[in-house]
């Protein structure tokens, strides 16, 4: 699958909207059937998105942001909107959707465990009473 290094957004495998899973196929030959980068199809509950064109791999950062134009196709299908059609919409949405995830910043929580969570590892690894003499002193 796509991954795009800078914004470090996968495009999945698959995913559910409302129970539905909906799976994501990449293919080289897509674009030489429809002309498109990418389709969300209603009919099979799931997102093509191409890989090349010709002379040229599509980079990881296009394929990631068809992905999201293409999810937002099937999100508004989910809501029932008509808005699912409006291809100014999609876009500017999917646009939206995809800048405030690829630039959105996490506090890094790596190495930092919680009591209960050293707690659960050590009684999974049967080391809990060792923890119990570690707490006690």
């Amino acid at each position: 699958m796509a991954y795009d290094i800078d914004s470090g957004i996968r495009i999945p495998k698959s995913f559910k909207l409302h129970g539905i899973t909906y799976n994501v196929f990449i293919k080289d030959d897509h674009s030489s059937r429809t002309d498109n980068l990418g389709t969300a199809s209603y009919r099979f509950d799931d997102i093509t998105l191409q890989s090349v064109v010709p002379g040229a791999p599509i980079s990881s950062e296009r394929q990631v942001q068809v992905f999201f134009h293409e999810l937002v196709h099937h999100i508004l299908r989910e809501m029932g909107s008509k808005k699912r059609d409006d291809e100014h919409f999609v876009d500017l949405f999917a646009s939206l959707l995809h800048q405030a995830l690829s630039s959105a910043s996490y506090e890094d929580i790596r190495g930092v465990k919680e009591e209960w969570m050293l707690e659960f590892e050590m009684e999974e690894r049967g080391e809990a009473e060792e923890l119990n003499d570690l707490t006690k002193e």
